[in-house]
């Protein structure tokens, strides 16, 4: 620690390595270099005992599977000619029973329209002497209603011209009379209007003079008017020009 004042120098120590040591260093090294390639064989090992038994245990499944089809198609191809066995039995035996029926229901259909045949013709004898019957009693009917009508219109008729001509004699003299009094009452009222038409044309020419007279005497007082005007300029003038001329 003290200080001095000259250099020191440094003294490095080399300690010698056992040799044993390295070499226990480099087997430990080594030996896990060994279990590493060891595992790594065993996993790939393994891997390969696993693929395998995918192989084999996929090979048995697909034999079960295919001979488990096998069996099931075998079994279906059974159910089916037991199915079409029947099948084609109870066609048979429906198509028995179905002529069976086809062959009654001809026979009864037949029987049917015999009767509905025999029945319309009847039904139309008789419909057509009704028929018969209710025309001849509405040709009598519609005969007597004409009859009744005819009389009826007649006697009608003969009210009408009876009324239509009492009507005309009675509206002539209406005719004739109101023809008088309106006659009457224009001739009054022609003399009235003339009347009045005649004053009217008096008071218009005594209005119109009036103001023919007063027109007259405006115009009359206007011309004075500007002539004084004019005389009263024209002496103004003079006067004006006079004063000049003397000054």
């Amino acid at each position: 620690m003290g200080g001095g004042g000259g250099g020191s120098s440094t003294e490095v120590e080399y300690v010698d390595v056992d040799p044993q040591m390295v070499e226990t260093t480099t087997d430990a090294f080594r030996q896990q270099l060994q279990l590493g390639e060891i595992a790594q064989a065993q996993n790939q090992e393994n891997m390969r005992l696993g693929a395998q038994l995918d192989r084999t245990n996929s090979e048995f499944f697909q034999t079960q599977n295919l001979r488990g089809i096998r069996q099931q198609g075998a079994e279906t191809r059974m159910n089916i000619a037991a199915q079409g066995a029947q099948t084609r039995l109870n066609i048979g035996a429906q198509g028995e029973q179905t002529r069976l029926n086809i062959g009654t229901q001809g026979r009864e259909t037949r029987a049917t329209r015999r009767v509905e045949g025999e029945e319309q013709r009847k039904g139309i004898v008789t419909t057509g002497e009704q028929t018969r019957l209710t025309r001849q009693e509405e040709g009598r009917q519609q005969r007597l209603g004409i009859q009744e009508q005819t009389r009826g219109t007649q006697a009608i008729r003969r009210t009408e011209g009876e009324e239509q001509r009492a009507g005309m004699r009675v509206s002539g003299e209406e005719q004739r009379a109101g023809i008088r009094t309106t006659g009457g009452e224009t001739r009054s009222t022609r003399r009235v209007e003339g009347e009045e038409q005649r004053a009217g044309i008096q008071t218009t020419g005594t209005e119109q003079r009036q103001t023919v007279r007063t027109t007259g005497e405006e115009t009359r007082a206007t011309e004075l008017q500007r002539e004084m005007f004019r005389r009263y300029k024209e002496n103004r003038d003079y006067e004006q020009a006079q004063r000049q001329a003397r000054a």
